[in-house]
């Protein structure tokens, strides 16, 4: 048989279940010096990943979660909960540093790893939508030296983004509506805490924005953080790039002890400018966020950033770490509000190329994640 492109070495690796395809391939690497040393090279790739991705024991760190907040974090709701529900974290915040670090951020982690699925039109973009997301912790160190470049978002865009579409949802009287109305049936908490008093359904519709980066200022970004190893190419910034959200549902089952609010969608749809080495982005993505460049590099080029969006979280934060739902990795957030005595949390996480954000108040941890698992 022909020798497996590197993709079909992947799946080998990532399908340990038996088949006659898979025998064959096996039978092939076995007799094959060149399939067994790039078999070799993308596993020892992996088992560095996955070594650095594991999470380790997370502290009891309450003081470096107020730290946190107080310095690095702009106010924003997990997910939007019912009217008059307390946002999770405290608005008194710093307006300024979180928009440096999320420029940063989005610039090289959301926007530029996200997965493609098939050309465009005329071969002049590469369209991308993310089936598989992978947590990257970001120290608090690592925050104040991204707030320290002192960047202005809108000088990472050669001209202001441009959207399209409404941001304010609509109301709907029931789940076959709000199923109609986004074109796809919405799963569910088969396991609430009680039964629900009062069930809501709100709906957004398709939303779209586009924007052209400014790759000299980009570039800028990564050499006041000496990052060298990898460099920007200049096709990132000649075509705009594009972000489709598809419409989304929000359910919110409530009674007088607890409310829980489920958001839901396809992930977003980019389409960045053909010629862009997804791989460098990635080792780029992960620099900014703190990986050194030698474990960055490893990483890069064991990820699939075909179906792979990266995702910061603040590290040593016991209220903030990663969990497990089924199959699928996930972010759980949560918060104690000591002025009413209540617990609020939120849990993301993505199945497929749909994502999730379940959002509580009255829950403490174990039950928050108790609804999430049965989420069908």
């Amino acid at each position: 048989m022909p020798c497996p492109d590197e993709g079909q070495l992947r799946a080998y690796l990532d399908s340990p279940q038996p088949s006659l395809e898979r025998a064959a391939l096996a039978a092939h690497i076995a007799e094959c010096e060149r399939c067994s040393r790039a078999l070799g090279q993308l596993a020892s790739a992996a088992r560095a990943a996955e070594a650095y991705l594991t999470p380790a024991a997370l502290p009891d760190a309450d003081a470096a979660l107020v730290r946190f907040r107080a310095a690095h974090m702009r106010p924003a709701e997990a997910a939007r909960t019912s009217q008059g529900a307390r946002p999770m974290f405290s608005r008194k915040q710093s307006g300024r540093t979180w928009p440096a670090i999320a420029a940063v951020v989005v610039a090289f982690a959301l926007l530029l790893a996200l997965p493609p699925v098939r050309a465009a039109a005329a071969n002049l973009l590469q369209i991308f939508r993310v089936k598989q997301v992978v947590f990257v912790p970001i120290t608090d160190e690592r925050a104040e030296q991204l707030k320290s470049l002192n960047i202005d978002p809108e000088n990472l865009f050669v001209s202001k983004p441009t959207t399209t579409g409404s941001s304010t949802p609509q109301t709907v009287g029931d789940l076959p509506a709000a199923a109609g109305a986004v074109g796809f049936t919405p799963a569910q908490p088969a396991a609430l805490p009680a039964p629900a008093a009062q069930t809501s359904y709100k709906v957004w519709g398709q939303q779209s924005a586009s924007f052209q980066v400014n790759v000299e200022t980009a570039r800028s970004v990564l050499g006041a953080l000496n990052i060298t190893s990898v460099s920007l190419p200049d096709a990132l910034g000649q075509q705009p790039i594009t972000v489709k959200v598809d419409p989304l549902v929000e359910s919110t089952f409530s009674t007088s002890a607890y409310t829980v609010t489920l958001t839901q969608g396809r992930s977003p749809e980019v389409a960045l400018p053909e010629g862009v080495n997804l791989a460098d982005l990635g080792s780029a993505a992960l620099q900014v966020l703190g990986t050194p460049a030698d474990k960055a590099t490893a990483m890069a080029q064991s990820i699939d950033w075909s179906s792979t969006l990266l995702v910061p979280f603040p590290a040593g934060v016991s209220q903030i770490q990663q969990v497990s739902i089924g199959e699928s990795k996930g972010l759980l957030f949560a918060a104690y509000d000591s002025e009413t005595g209540q617990q609020h949390g939120a849990v993301y996480w993505q199945h497929g190329s749909t994502f999730y954000v379940l959002a509580a108040t009255g829950l403490n941890d174990n039950e928050l994640m108790a609804v999430a698992s049965s989420v069908r």
